[in-house]
């Protein structure tokens, strides 16, 4: 199962026209983080002699929001759409002078051209900001030097299989050969939190413990700070169940 990070896209939701497909839409790629204005782009395929420079692009009416059963934030009414070219390739480029502060975005997007209409569902999960190199060293050394002073001895607390009952050493996590974000999830678990809840805001709280920002890739040896209640169930369990599965 591979789990893409921060990006997910859930395929067609239907068209108007069945000559539609002679354009499509590929995923997302966010290119901003939590708490900053969104940023993001959608490469275009399948254009087959399609004007991209013509196409009209928007998100869909609050009508076919409430159609699909899909919640219309109303921070995308300060989103704005430019189809483009980018090193030769047809692309949508998505943008807005907003501060996005909510890590979840769900939204449908309505591309039209000629007498043809398309619609595409899209949901993306965004990270905080990495901090610069430098921070970075400070803070590791200096939550690996309080793991040593505090939490000796460190290999048998931090590797335990169980949630070690000390409240201070279950607040952070030390990542081993052969864990998962799912199987750390069940271990640092609260009451009241789904382990894809629990995971998916593990992947918030610690972008730098995974690899190219990818769920699947955890970095062997990274401190990894367990969620409050409050911050795991930022998403819900469906909203959760979708951004871990896809």
């Amino acid at each position: 199962m591979n789990k893409k990070v921060l990006i997910l896209a859930v395929y067609l939701v239907f068209s108007y026209s069945s000559a539609a497909y002679a354009l499509d839409l590929g995923k997302i790629e966010p290119r901003s983080y939590l708490n900053q204005p969104f940023r993001a782009k959608i490469k275009l395929l399948s254009t087959n002699g399609v004007n991209i420079l013509g196409l009209r692009v928007r998100v869909a009416s609050p009508e076919v929001f409430r159609r699909v059963k899909i919640e219309r934030s109303e921070y995308m009414d300060s989103v704005i759409f430019t189809p483009t070219f980018e090193n030769g390739k047809p692309v949508i480029l998505i943008s807005s002078n907003k501060l996005m502060n909510h890590p979840f975005l769900n939204f449908l997007i309505e591309v039209n051209w000629l007498d043809r209409q398309l619609l595409k569902e899209y949901m993306v999960l965004l990270n905080p900001p990495i901090l610069d190199q430098s921070t970075m060293a400070m803070t590791n050394n200096r939550a690996i030097k309080e793991n040593i002073v505090l939490h000796r001895p460190i290999k048998k607390l931090a590797f335990s299989d169980k949630v070690i009952s000390n409240r201070s050493q279950t607040e952070k996590y030390r990542v081993i050969k052969g864990d998962t974000l799912y199987k750390i999830a069940k271990k640092l678990h609260r009451k009241g939190v789904h382990t894809e809840q629990m995971a998916m805001a593990i992947f918030r709280m610690n972008p730098t413990a995974f690899r190219k920002r990818n769920m699947n890739k955890l970095k062997i040896g990274s401190l990894l700070h367990r969620p409050s209640k409050r911050e795991a169930r930022k998403l819900s369990y469906k909203q959760a169940k979708l951004a871990f599965y896809q």
